[in-house]
């Protein structure tokens, strides 16, 4: 790349050209742009000192895009938090203990979950074997079906009818509290009454609780809090298969407040959950209008609409032809120490020593980018990688979509990070 050229200024014309490039690129197993195709891509310049504006502007509005991006990265887990914490003060009491205190409230009781149960029906696991998926047969809910007070329905089995009665204790009448006893553990939700007749498999407990002493919902909340999760946690049984003993959950204390008091504490939870919900859809939304502004803000840069223009700077003609008259001059076979050290002292500072191919051995399907950057103390930004690179800058570029494909680069807008090396 010619020197009169701004390093930054040709990384974010080529970040916006991507869907143009990748359109064009060739290969199977990851795609690759040759250097003739590359050279077809509608390339825009501007006069020097305008690319500098310009480079300078996505300096400034990617990185503050790229902050926006990682704040809304991080409200998912401050939502998942502030619902467990909704939760933990729903069973201690803080939640309702004004509401407690002013209609003074029966004390909490302190039992079991064995002791909130139906009496004719046990705490137990569902049908062990599945068998084959059955066309409009019976709905059976997995681990992958029961989560953290939801249900998730796609990719819900159907079993046969007559293998469903074959576990008539674990048929759903509508009201039960389904607990995740194997595998993935933690999901915990209360079956709806249009789940009526469905089953559950044997990953799968239900809490058949009895709605005369404890409101099902209540119950669900109580299990899936973090102390009880805890407590199960703490029996869990099995090394490479976890799981937790039917017993230990029909052990499982649970402190009971009156029916009046629970009634609250569920619609307190439920309204501060569909205020969470409401934050996390707002929040969603805006993250996706958000990751629109990158591209929508390369397409103003390179429409010349950014940046303003200055009637006194250098026409891109002139540059054109002085980046022609540069590739045109004969190369003088000798050249003199001291021209050298004078050419060199005098070169700008985006010039560089090439001495790299991307065909070099340790260059092409390899991370070579991303082992520069972690000796660079990564994130840097993609001029000073260039430099540090001594490739081409074609082949630059060419390497660095491909590590950035790969996953070995992060590319945040403005910088370049690796990723940690495996093994």
């Amino acid at each position: 790349m010619p020197p009169e050229v701004d390093a930054r200024y040709t990384y974010y014309q080529l970040k916006w050209l991507k869907p143009e490039a990748e359109a064009i690129a060739t290969g199977t197993t990851f795609k690759e742009l040759s250097g003739a195709a590359t050279a077809t891509l509608p390339f825009k310049l501007a006069p020097a000192a305008e690319q500098t504006r310009i480079a300078n502007q996505l300096d400034t509005l990617l990185t503050r895009i790229q902050s926006c991006n990682d704040r809304f990265d991080t409200i998912p887990a401050l939502v998942k938090r502030f619902r467990q914490a909704v939760l933990d003060a729903a069973v201690s009491g803080s939640l309702t203990h004004p509401w407690k205190t002013a209609r003074n409230a029966a004390d909490w009781s302190t039992t079991t979950v064995s002791s909130i149960c139906q009496k004719h029906r046990v705490i137990t696991y569902g049908v062990v074997k599945l068998g084959e998926e059955v066309p409009n047969g019976t709905p059976c809910l997995r681990t992958s079906n029961v989560r953290w007070l939801r249900f998730e329905l796609d990719g819900m089995k159907r079993i046969a009818p007559t293998l469903s009665a074959e576990y008539s204790r674990t048929i759903l009448r509508g009201g039960e509290v389904l607990v995740n006893v194997r595998g993935t553990l933690g999901g915990v939700a209360v079956a709806g009454h249009e789940m009526l007749g469905w089953n559950i498999s044997r990953e799968v407990a239900v809490l058949p609780v009895e709605q005369s002493i404890v409101d099902p919902r209540f119950a669900a909340y109580w299990v899936a809090s973090d102390a009880s999760q805890k407590w199960l946690a703490g029996m869990e049984k099995g090394i490479t298969y976890v799981g937790i003993n039917i017993e230990d959950l029909r052990n499982l204390p649970i402190r009971l407040p009156s029916l009046p008091e629970q009634a609250e504490i569920v619609r307190r939870v439920e309204a501060l959950f569909t205020l969470a919900d409401r934050i996390e859809a707002r929040a969603t939304v805006a993250r996706t209008q958000a990751q629109r502004l990158t591209p929508l803000v390369l397409a103003k840069a390179f429409r010349g609409e950014l940046a303003l223009q200055d009637p006194a700077d250098a026409p891109a003609s002139v540059l054109l032809e002085r980046i022609a008259s540069q590739r045109t001059a004969p190369i003088a076979k000798k050249q003199s120490k001291t021209t050298r050290q004078v050419r060199a002292s005098r070169a700008p500072k985006e010039a560089v020593a090439v001495t790299k191919s991307r065909q070099d051995e340790d260059v092409k399907g390899k991370p070579y980018l991303a082992d520069h950057l972690r000796r660079l103390g990564s994130p840097t930004t993609a001029e000073a990688l260039f430099k540090a690179s001594e490739l081409p800058i074609a082949d630059f570029y060419k390497q660095l979509a491909w590590e950035v494909a790969q996953g070995h680069i992060a590319d945040g807008g403005t910088t370049l990070e690796a990723h940690h090396a495996v093994g």
